[in-house]
């Protein structure tokens, strides 16, 4: 389903170059950010490397929920395949900064070995898990 974008939303989303986005609480800003994050990432002509971008928020928790955002966008985007290589980041490093990969199986299913928990090999939902969704950093299909 599309967003139906305002005038100055779409400016911000599609304005090149570095801009500030200032507005009221609830206006739409992680939207925005998200969307124009996104199609700088996966713009087919020129595309942006993530560690290039800089956004800068007020609290830390607006800034996981922009990166939740963003991870999720391209998720979605990113068409898994099985067998594709999928990364992620922890809380110790930057949300660029890849410290754990697992391999796609389809179904919204990965298989990956983790030190947390029980710890050994893992079969774990990718959209449904708060912790895995939100740490998503990208996908690389092999061959």
């Amino acid at each position: 389903m599309a967003t139906n974008w305002t005038a100055e939303q779409r400016r911000a989303i599609e304005t090149p170059g570095s801009l500030i986005v200032s507005a009221a609480a609830g206006s739409g800003k992680t939207a925005v950010l998200t969307e124009r994050a996104v199609r700088l990432i996966t713009d087919p002509e020129h595309p942006v490397n993530a560690d290039r971008l800089l956004i800068v928020t007020f609290t830390n928790a607006a800034a996981a929920e922009l990166r939740a955002r963003i991870g999720q966008a391209l998720l979605h985007r990113s068409q898994l395949q099985p067998g594709d290589l999928i990364f992620f980041h922890d809380d110790y490093y930057s949300s660029s900064t890849a410290s754990h990969c697992g391999i796609y199986v389809g179904n919204d299913q990965f298989v990956h070995a983790s030190t947390y928990g029980s710890g050994g090999v893992l079969l774990t939902a990718l959209n449904g898990n708060p912790y895995y969704s939100a740490h998503y950093i990208a996908a690389r299909r092999m061959g």
